[in-house]
């Protein structure tokens, strides 16, 4: 009985931190292009630097191996 009760009440924090500590602020979406039909997000364009794209490459060249 004593460890049902714990697990409930583990539970039961698990749920609450997890609701608790999701977003900070609702500031935390893509700004959004106003004015058309539809709101469009936009998101931040990320180029990679050589030694970042040779990662990228090495994982794809792993990934094929196995198809």
């Amino acid at each position: 009985m004593k460890l049902k009760n714990m697990l409930w009440a583990g539970c039961f924090f698990f749920v609450a931190l997890s609701l608790f500590t999701a977003c900070e602020s609702y500031d935390e979406m893509p700004p959004r292009i106003e004015g058309s039909s539809t709101a469009k997000l936009v998101f931040p364009i990320y180029e990679m630097n050589s030694e970042e794209r040779a990662i990228v490459d090495a994982i794809r060249d792993e990934y094929k191996q196995f198809e």
